[in-house]
């Protein structure tokens, strides 16, 4: 969901205002920050393009808008286009439904069934084949590390995320594996946030930086306790911005 961050500069208050969506916020001096959806930062381009017009007899802006369309694409348009954009270079055209392996996971070896499908990944069209135990193209950490031969924990609780990458024009199943909790406590693990995912993918891409170029297919939960319990939920093709 996009973060609308304006400072206002002045001494006194403005506002902004979509009926439409029910969207109604002063924007008072100093720092403010409004989550709020597509929708409504498509319906308030024409007052944030008069905001961001405004200047002072010195010439300097009154207001300085900038706009966090989330983990998506790290867009600072307030338009919107550029979410947008990433969206249609980045979905799923075509079924791609990912369940437990038909060979049961081990801590020794993660893998998901991948249903045959279509998608758009960076701007590329991928048709493929179903595939069985898929234990991915490569297994990292968030940092983009290789942990395909490091076994989960005992008593260990896990999120395992299901990407697929392009990889200078070769679809590539990259599975990203965050951070383990102990569940004999009362922890609980804790999904990667697409920021985190992008920060790994672009250090297994050695993009420089956080590469979005990605489309998340399944989240899996994997719950070690005198036995490995592996729960994977298939994802949405669309993100939240426009479910």
């Amino acid at each position: 969901m996009p973060v609308l961050n304006i400072t206002n500069n002045t001494q006194s208050a403005s506002g902004l205002s979509d009926p439409e969506t029910l969207f109604f916020e002063q924007v008072v001096p100093g720092a403010n920050a409004f989550d709020l959806t597509s929708e409504t930062l498509n319906n308030l381009e024409v007052q944030l393009d008069e905001l961001a017009a405004r200047t002072d007899d010195n010439g300097d802006a009154k207001f300085d808008i900038n706009v966090s369309a989330g983990p998506l694409s790290g867009n600072d348009d307030y338009s919107g286009d550029e979410t947008l954009s990433h969206y249609l270079a980045n979905k799923v055209n075509l079924d791609t439904v990912v369940t437990n392996p038909s060979t049961p996971s081990t801590v020794s070896s993660r893998q998901v069934d991948i249903a045959a499908g279509e998608a758009m990944v960076d701007g590329e069209l991928f048709v493929y084949v179903a595939s069985t135990d898929e234990a991915g193209d490569a297994e990292i950490d968030k940092d983009g590390v290789d942990v395909s031969a490091v076994d989960l924990e005992t008593d260990e609780d896990v999120y395992t995320h299901v990407l697929m990458v392009n990889n200078a024009g070769t679809r590539e199943v990259v599975l990203v594996r965050g951070d383990g909790v102990d569940n004999a406590g009362s922890d609980d693990a804790s999904p990667l946030n697409d920021a985190q995912l992008a920060a790994a993918v672009g250090a297994y891409l050695s993009a420089g930086g956080p590469e979005y170029g990605f489309v998340q297919i399944a989240a899996v939960l994997f719950e070690e306790s005198t036995g490995l319990t592996q729960t994977t939920t298939s994802l949405r093709p669309a993100p939240p911005a426009y479910s």
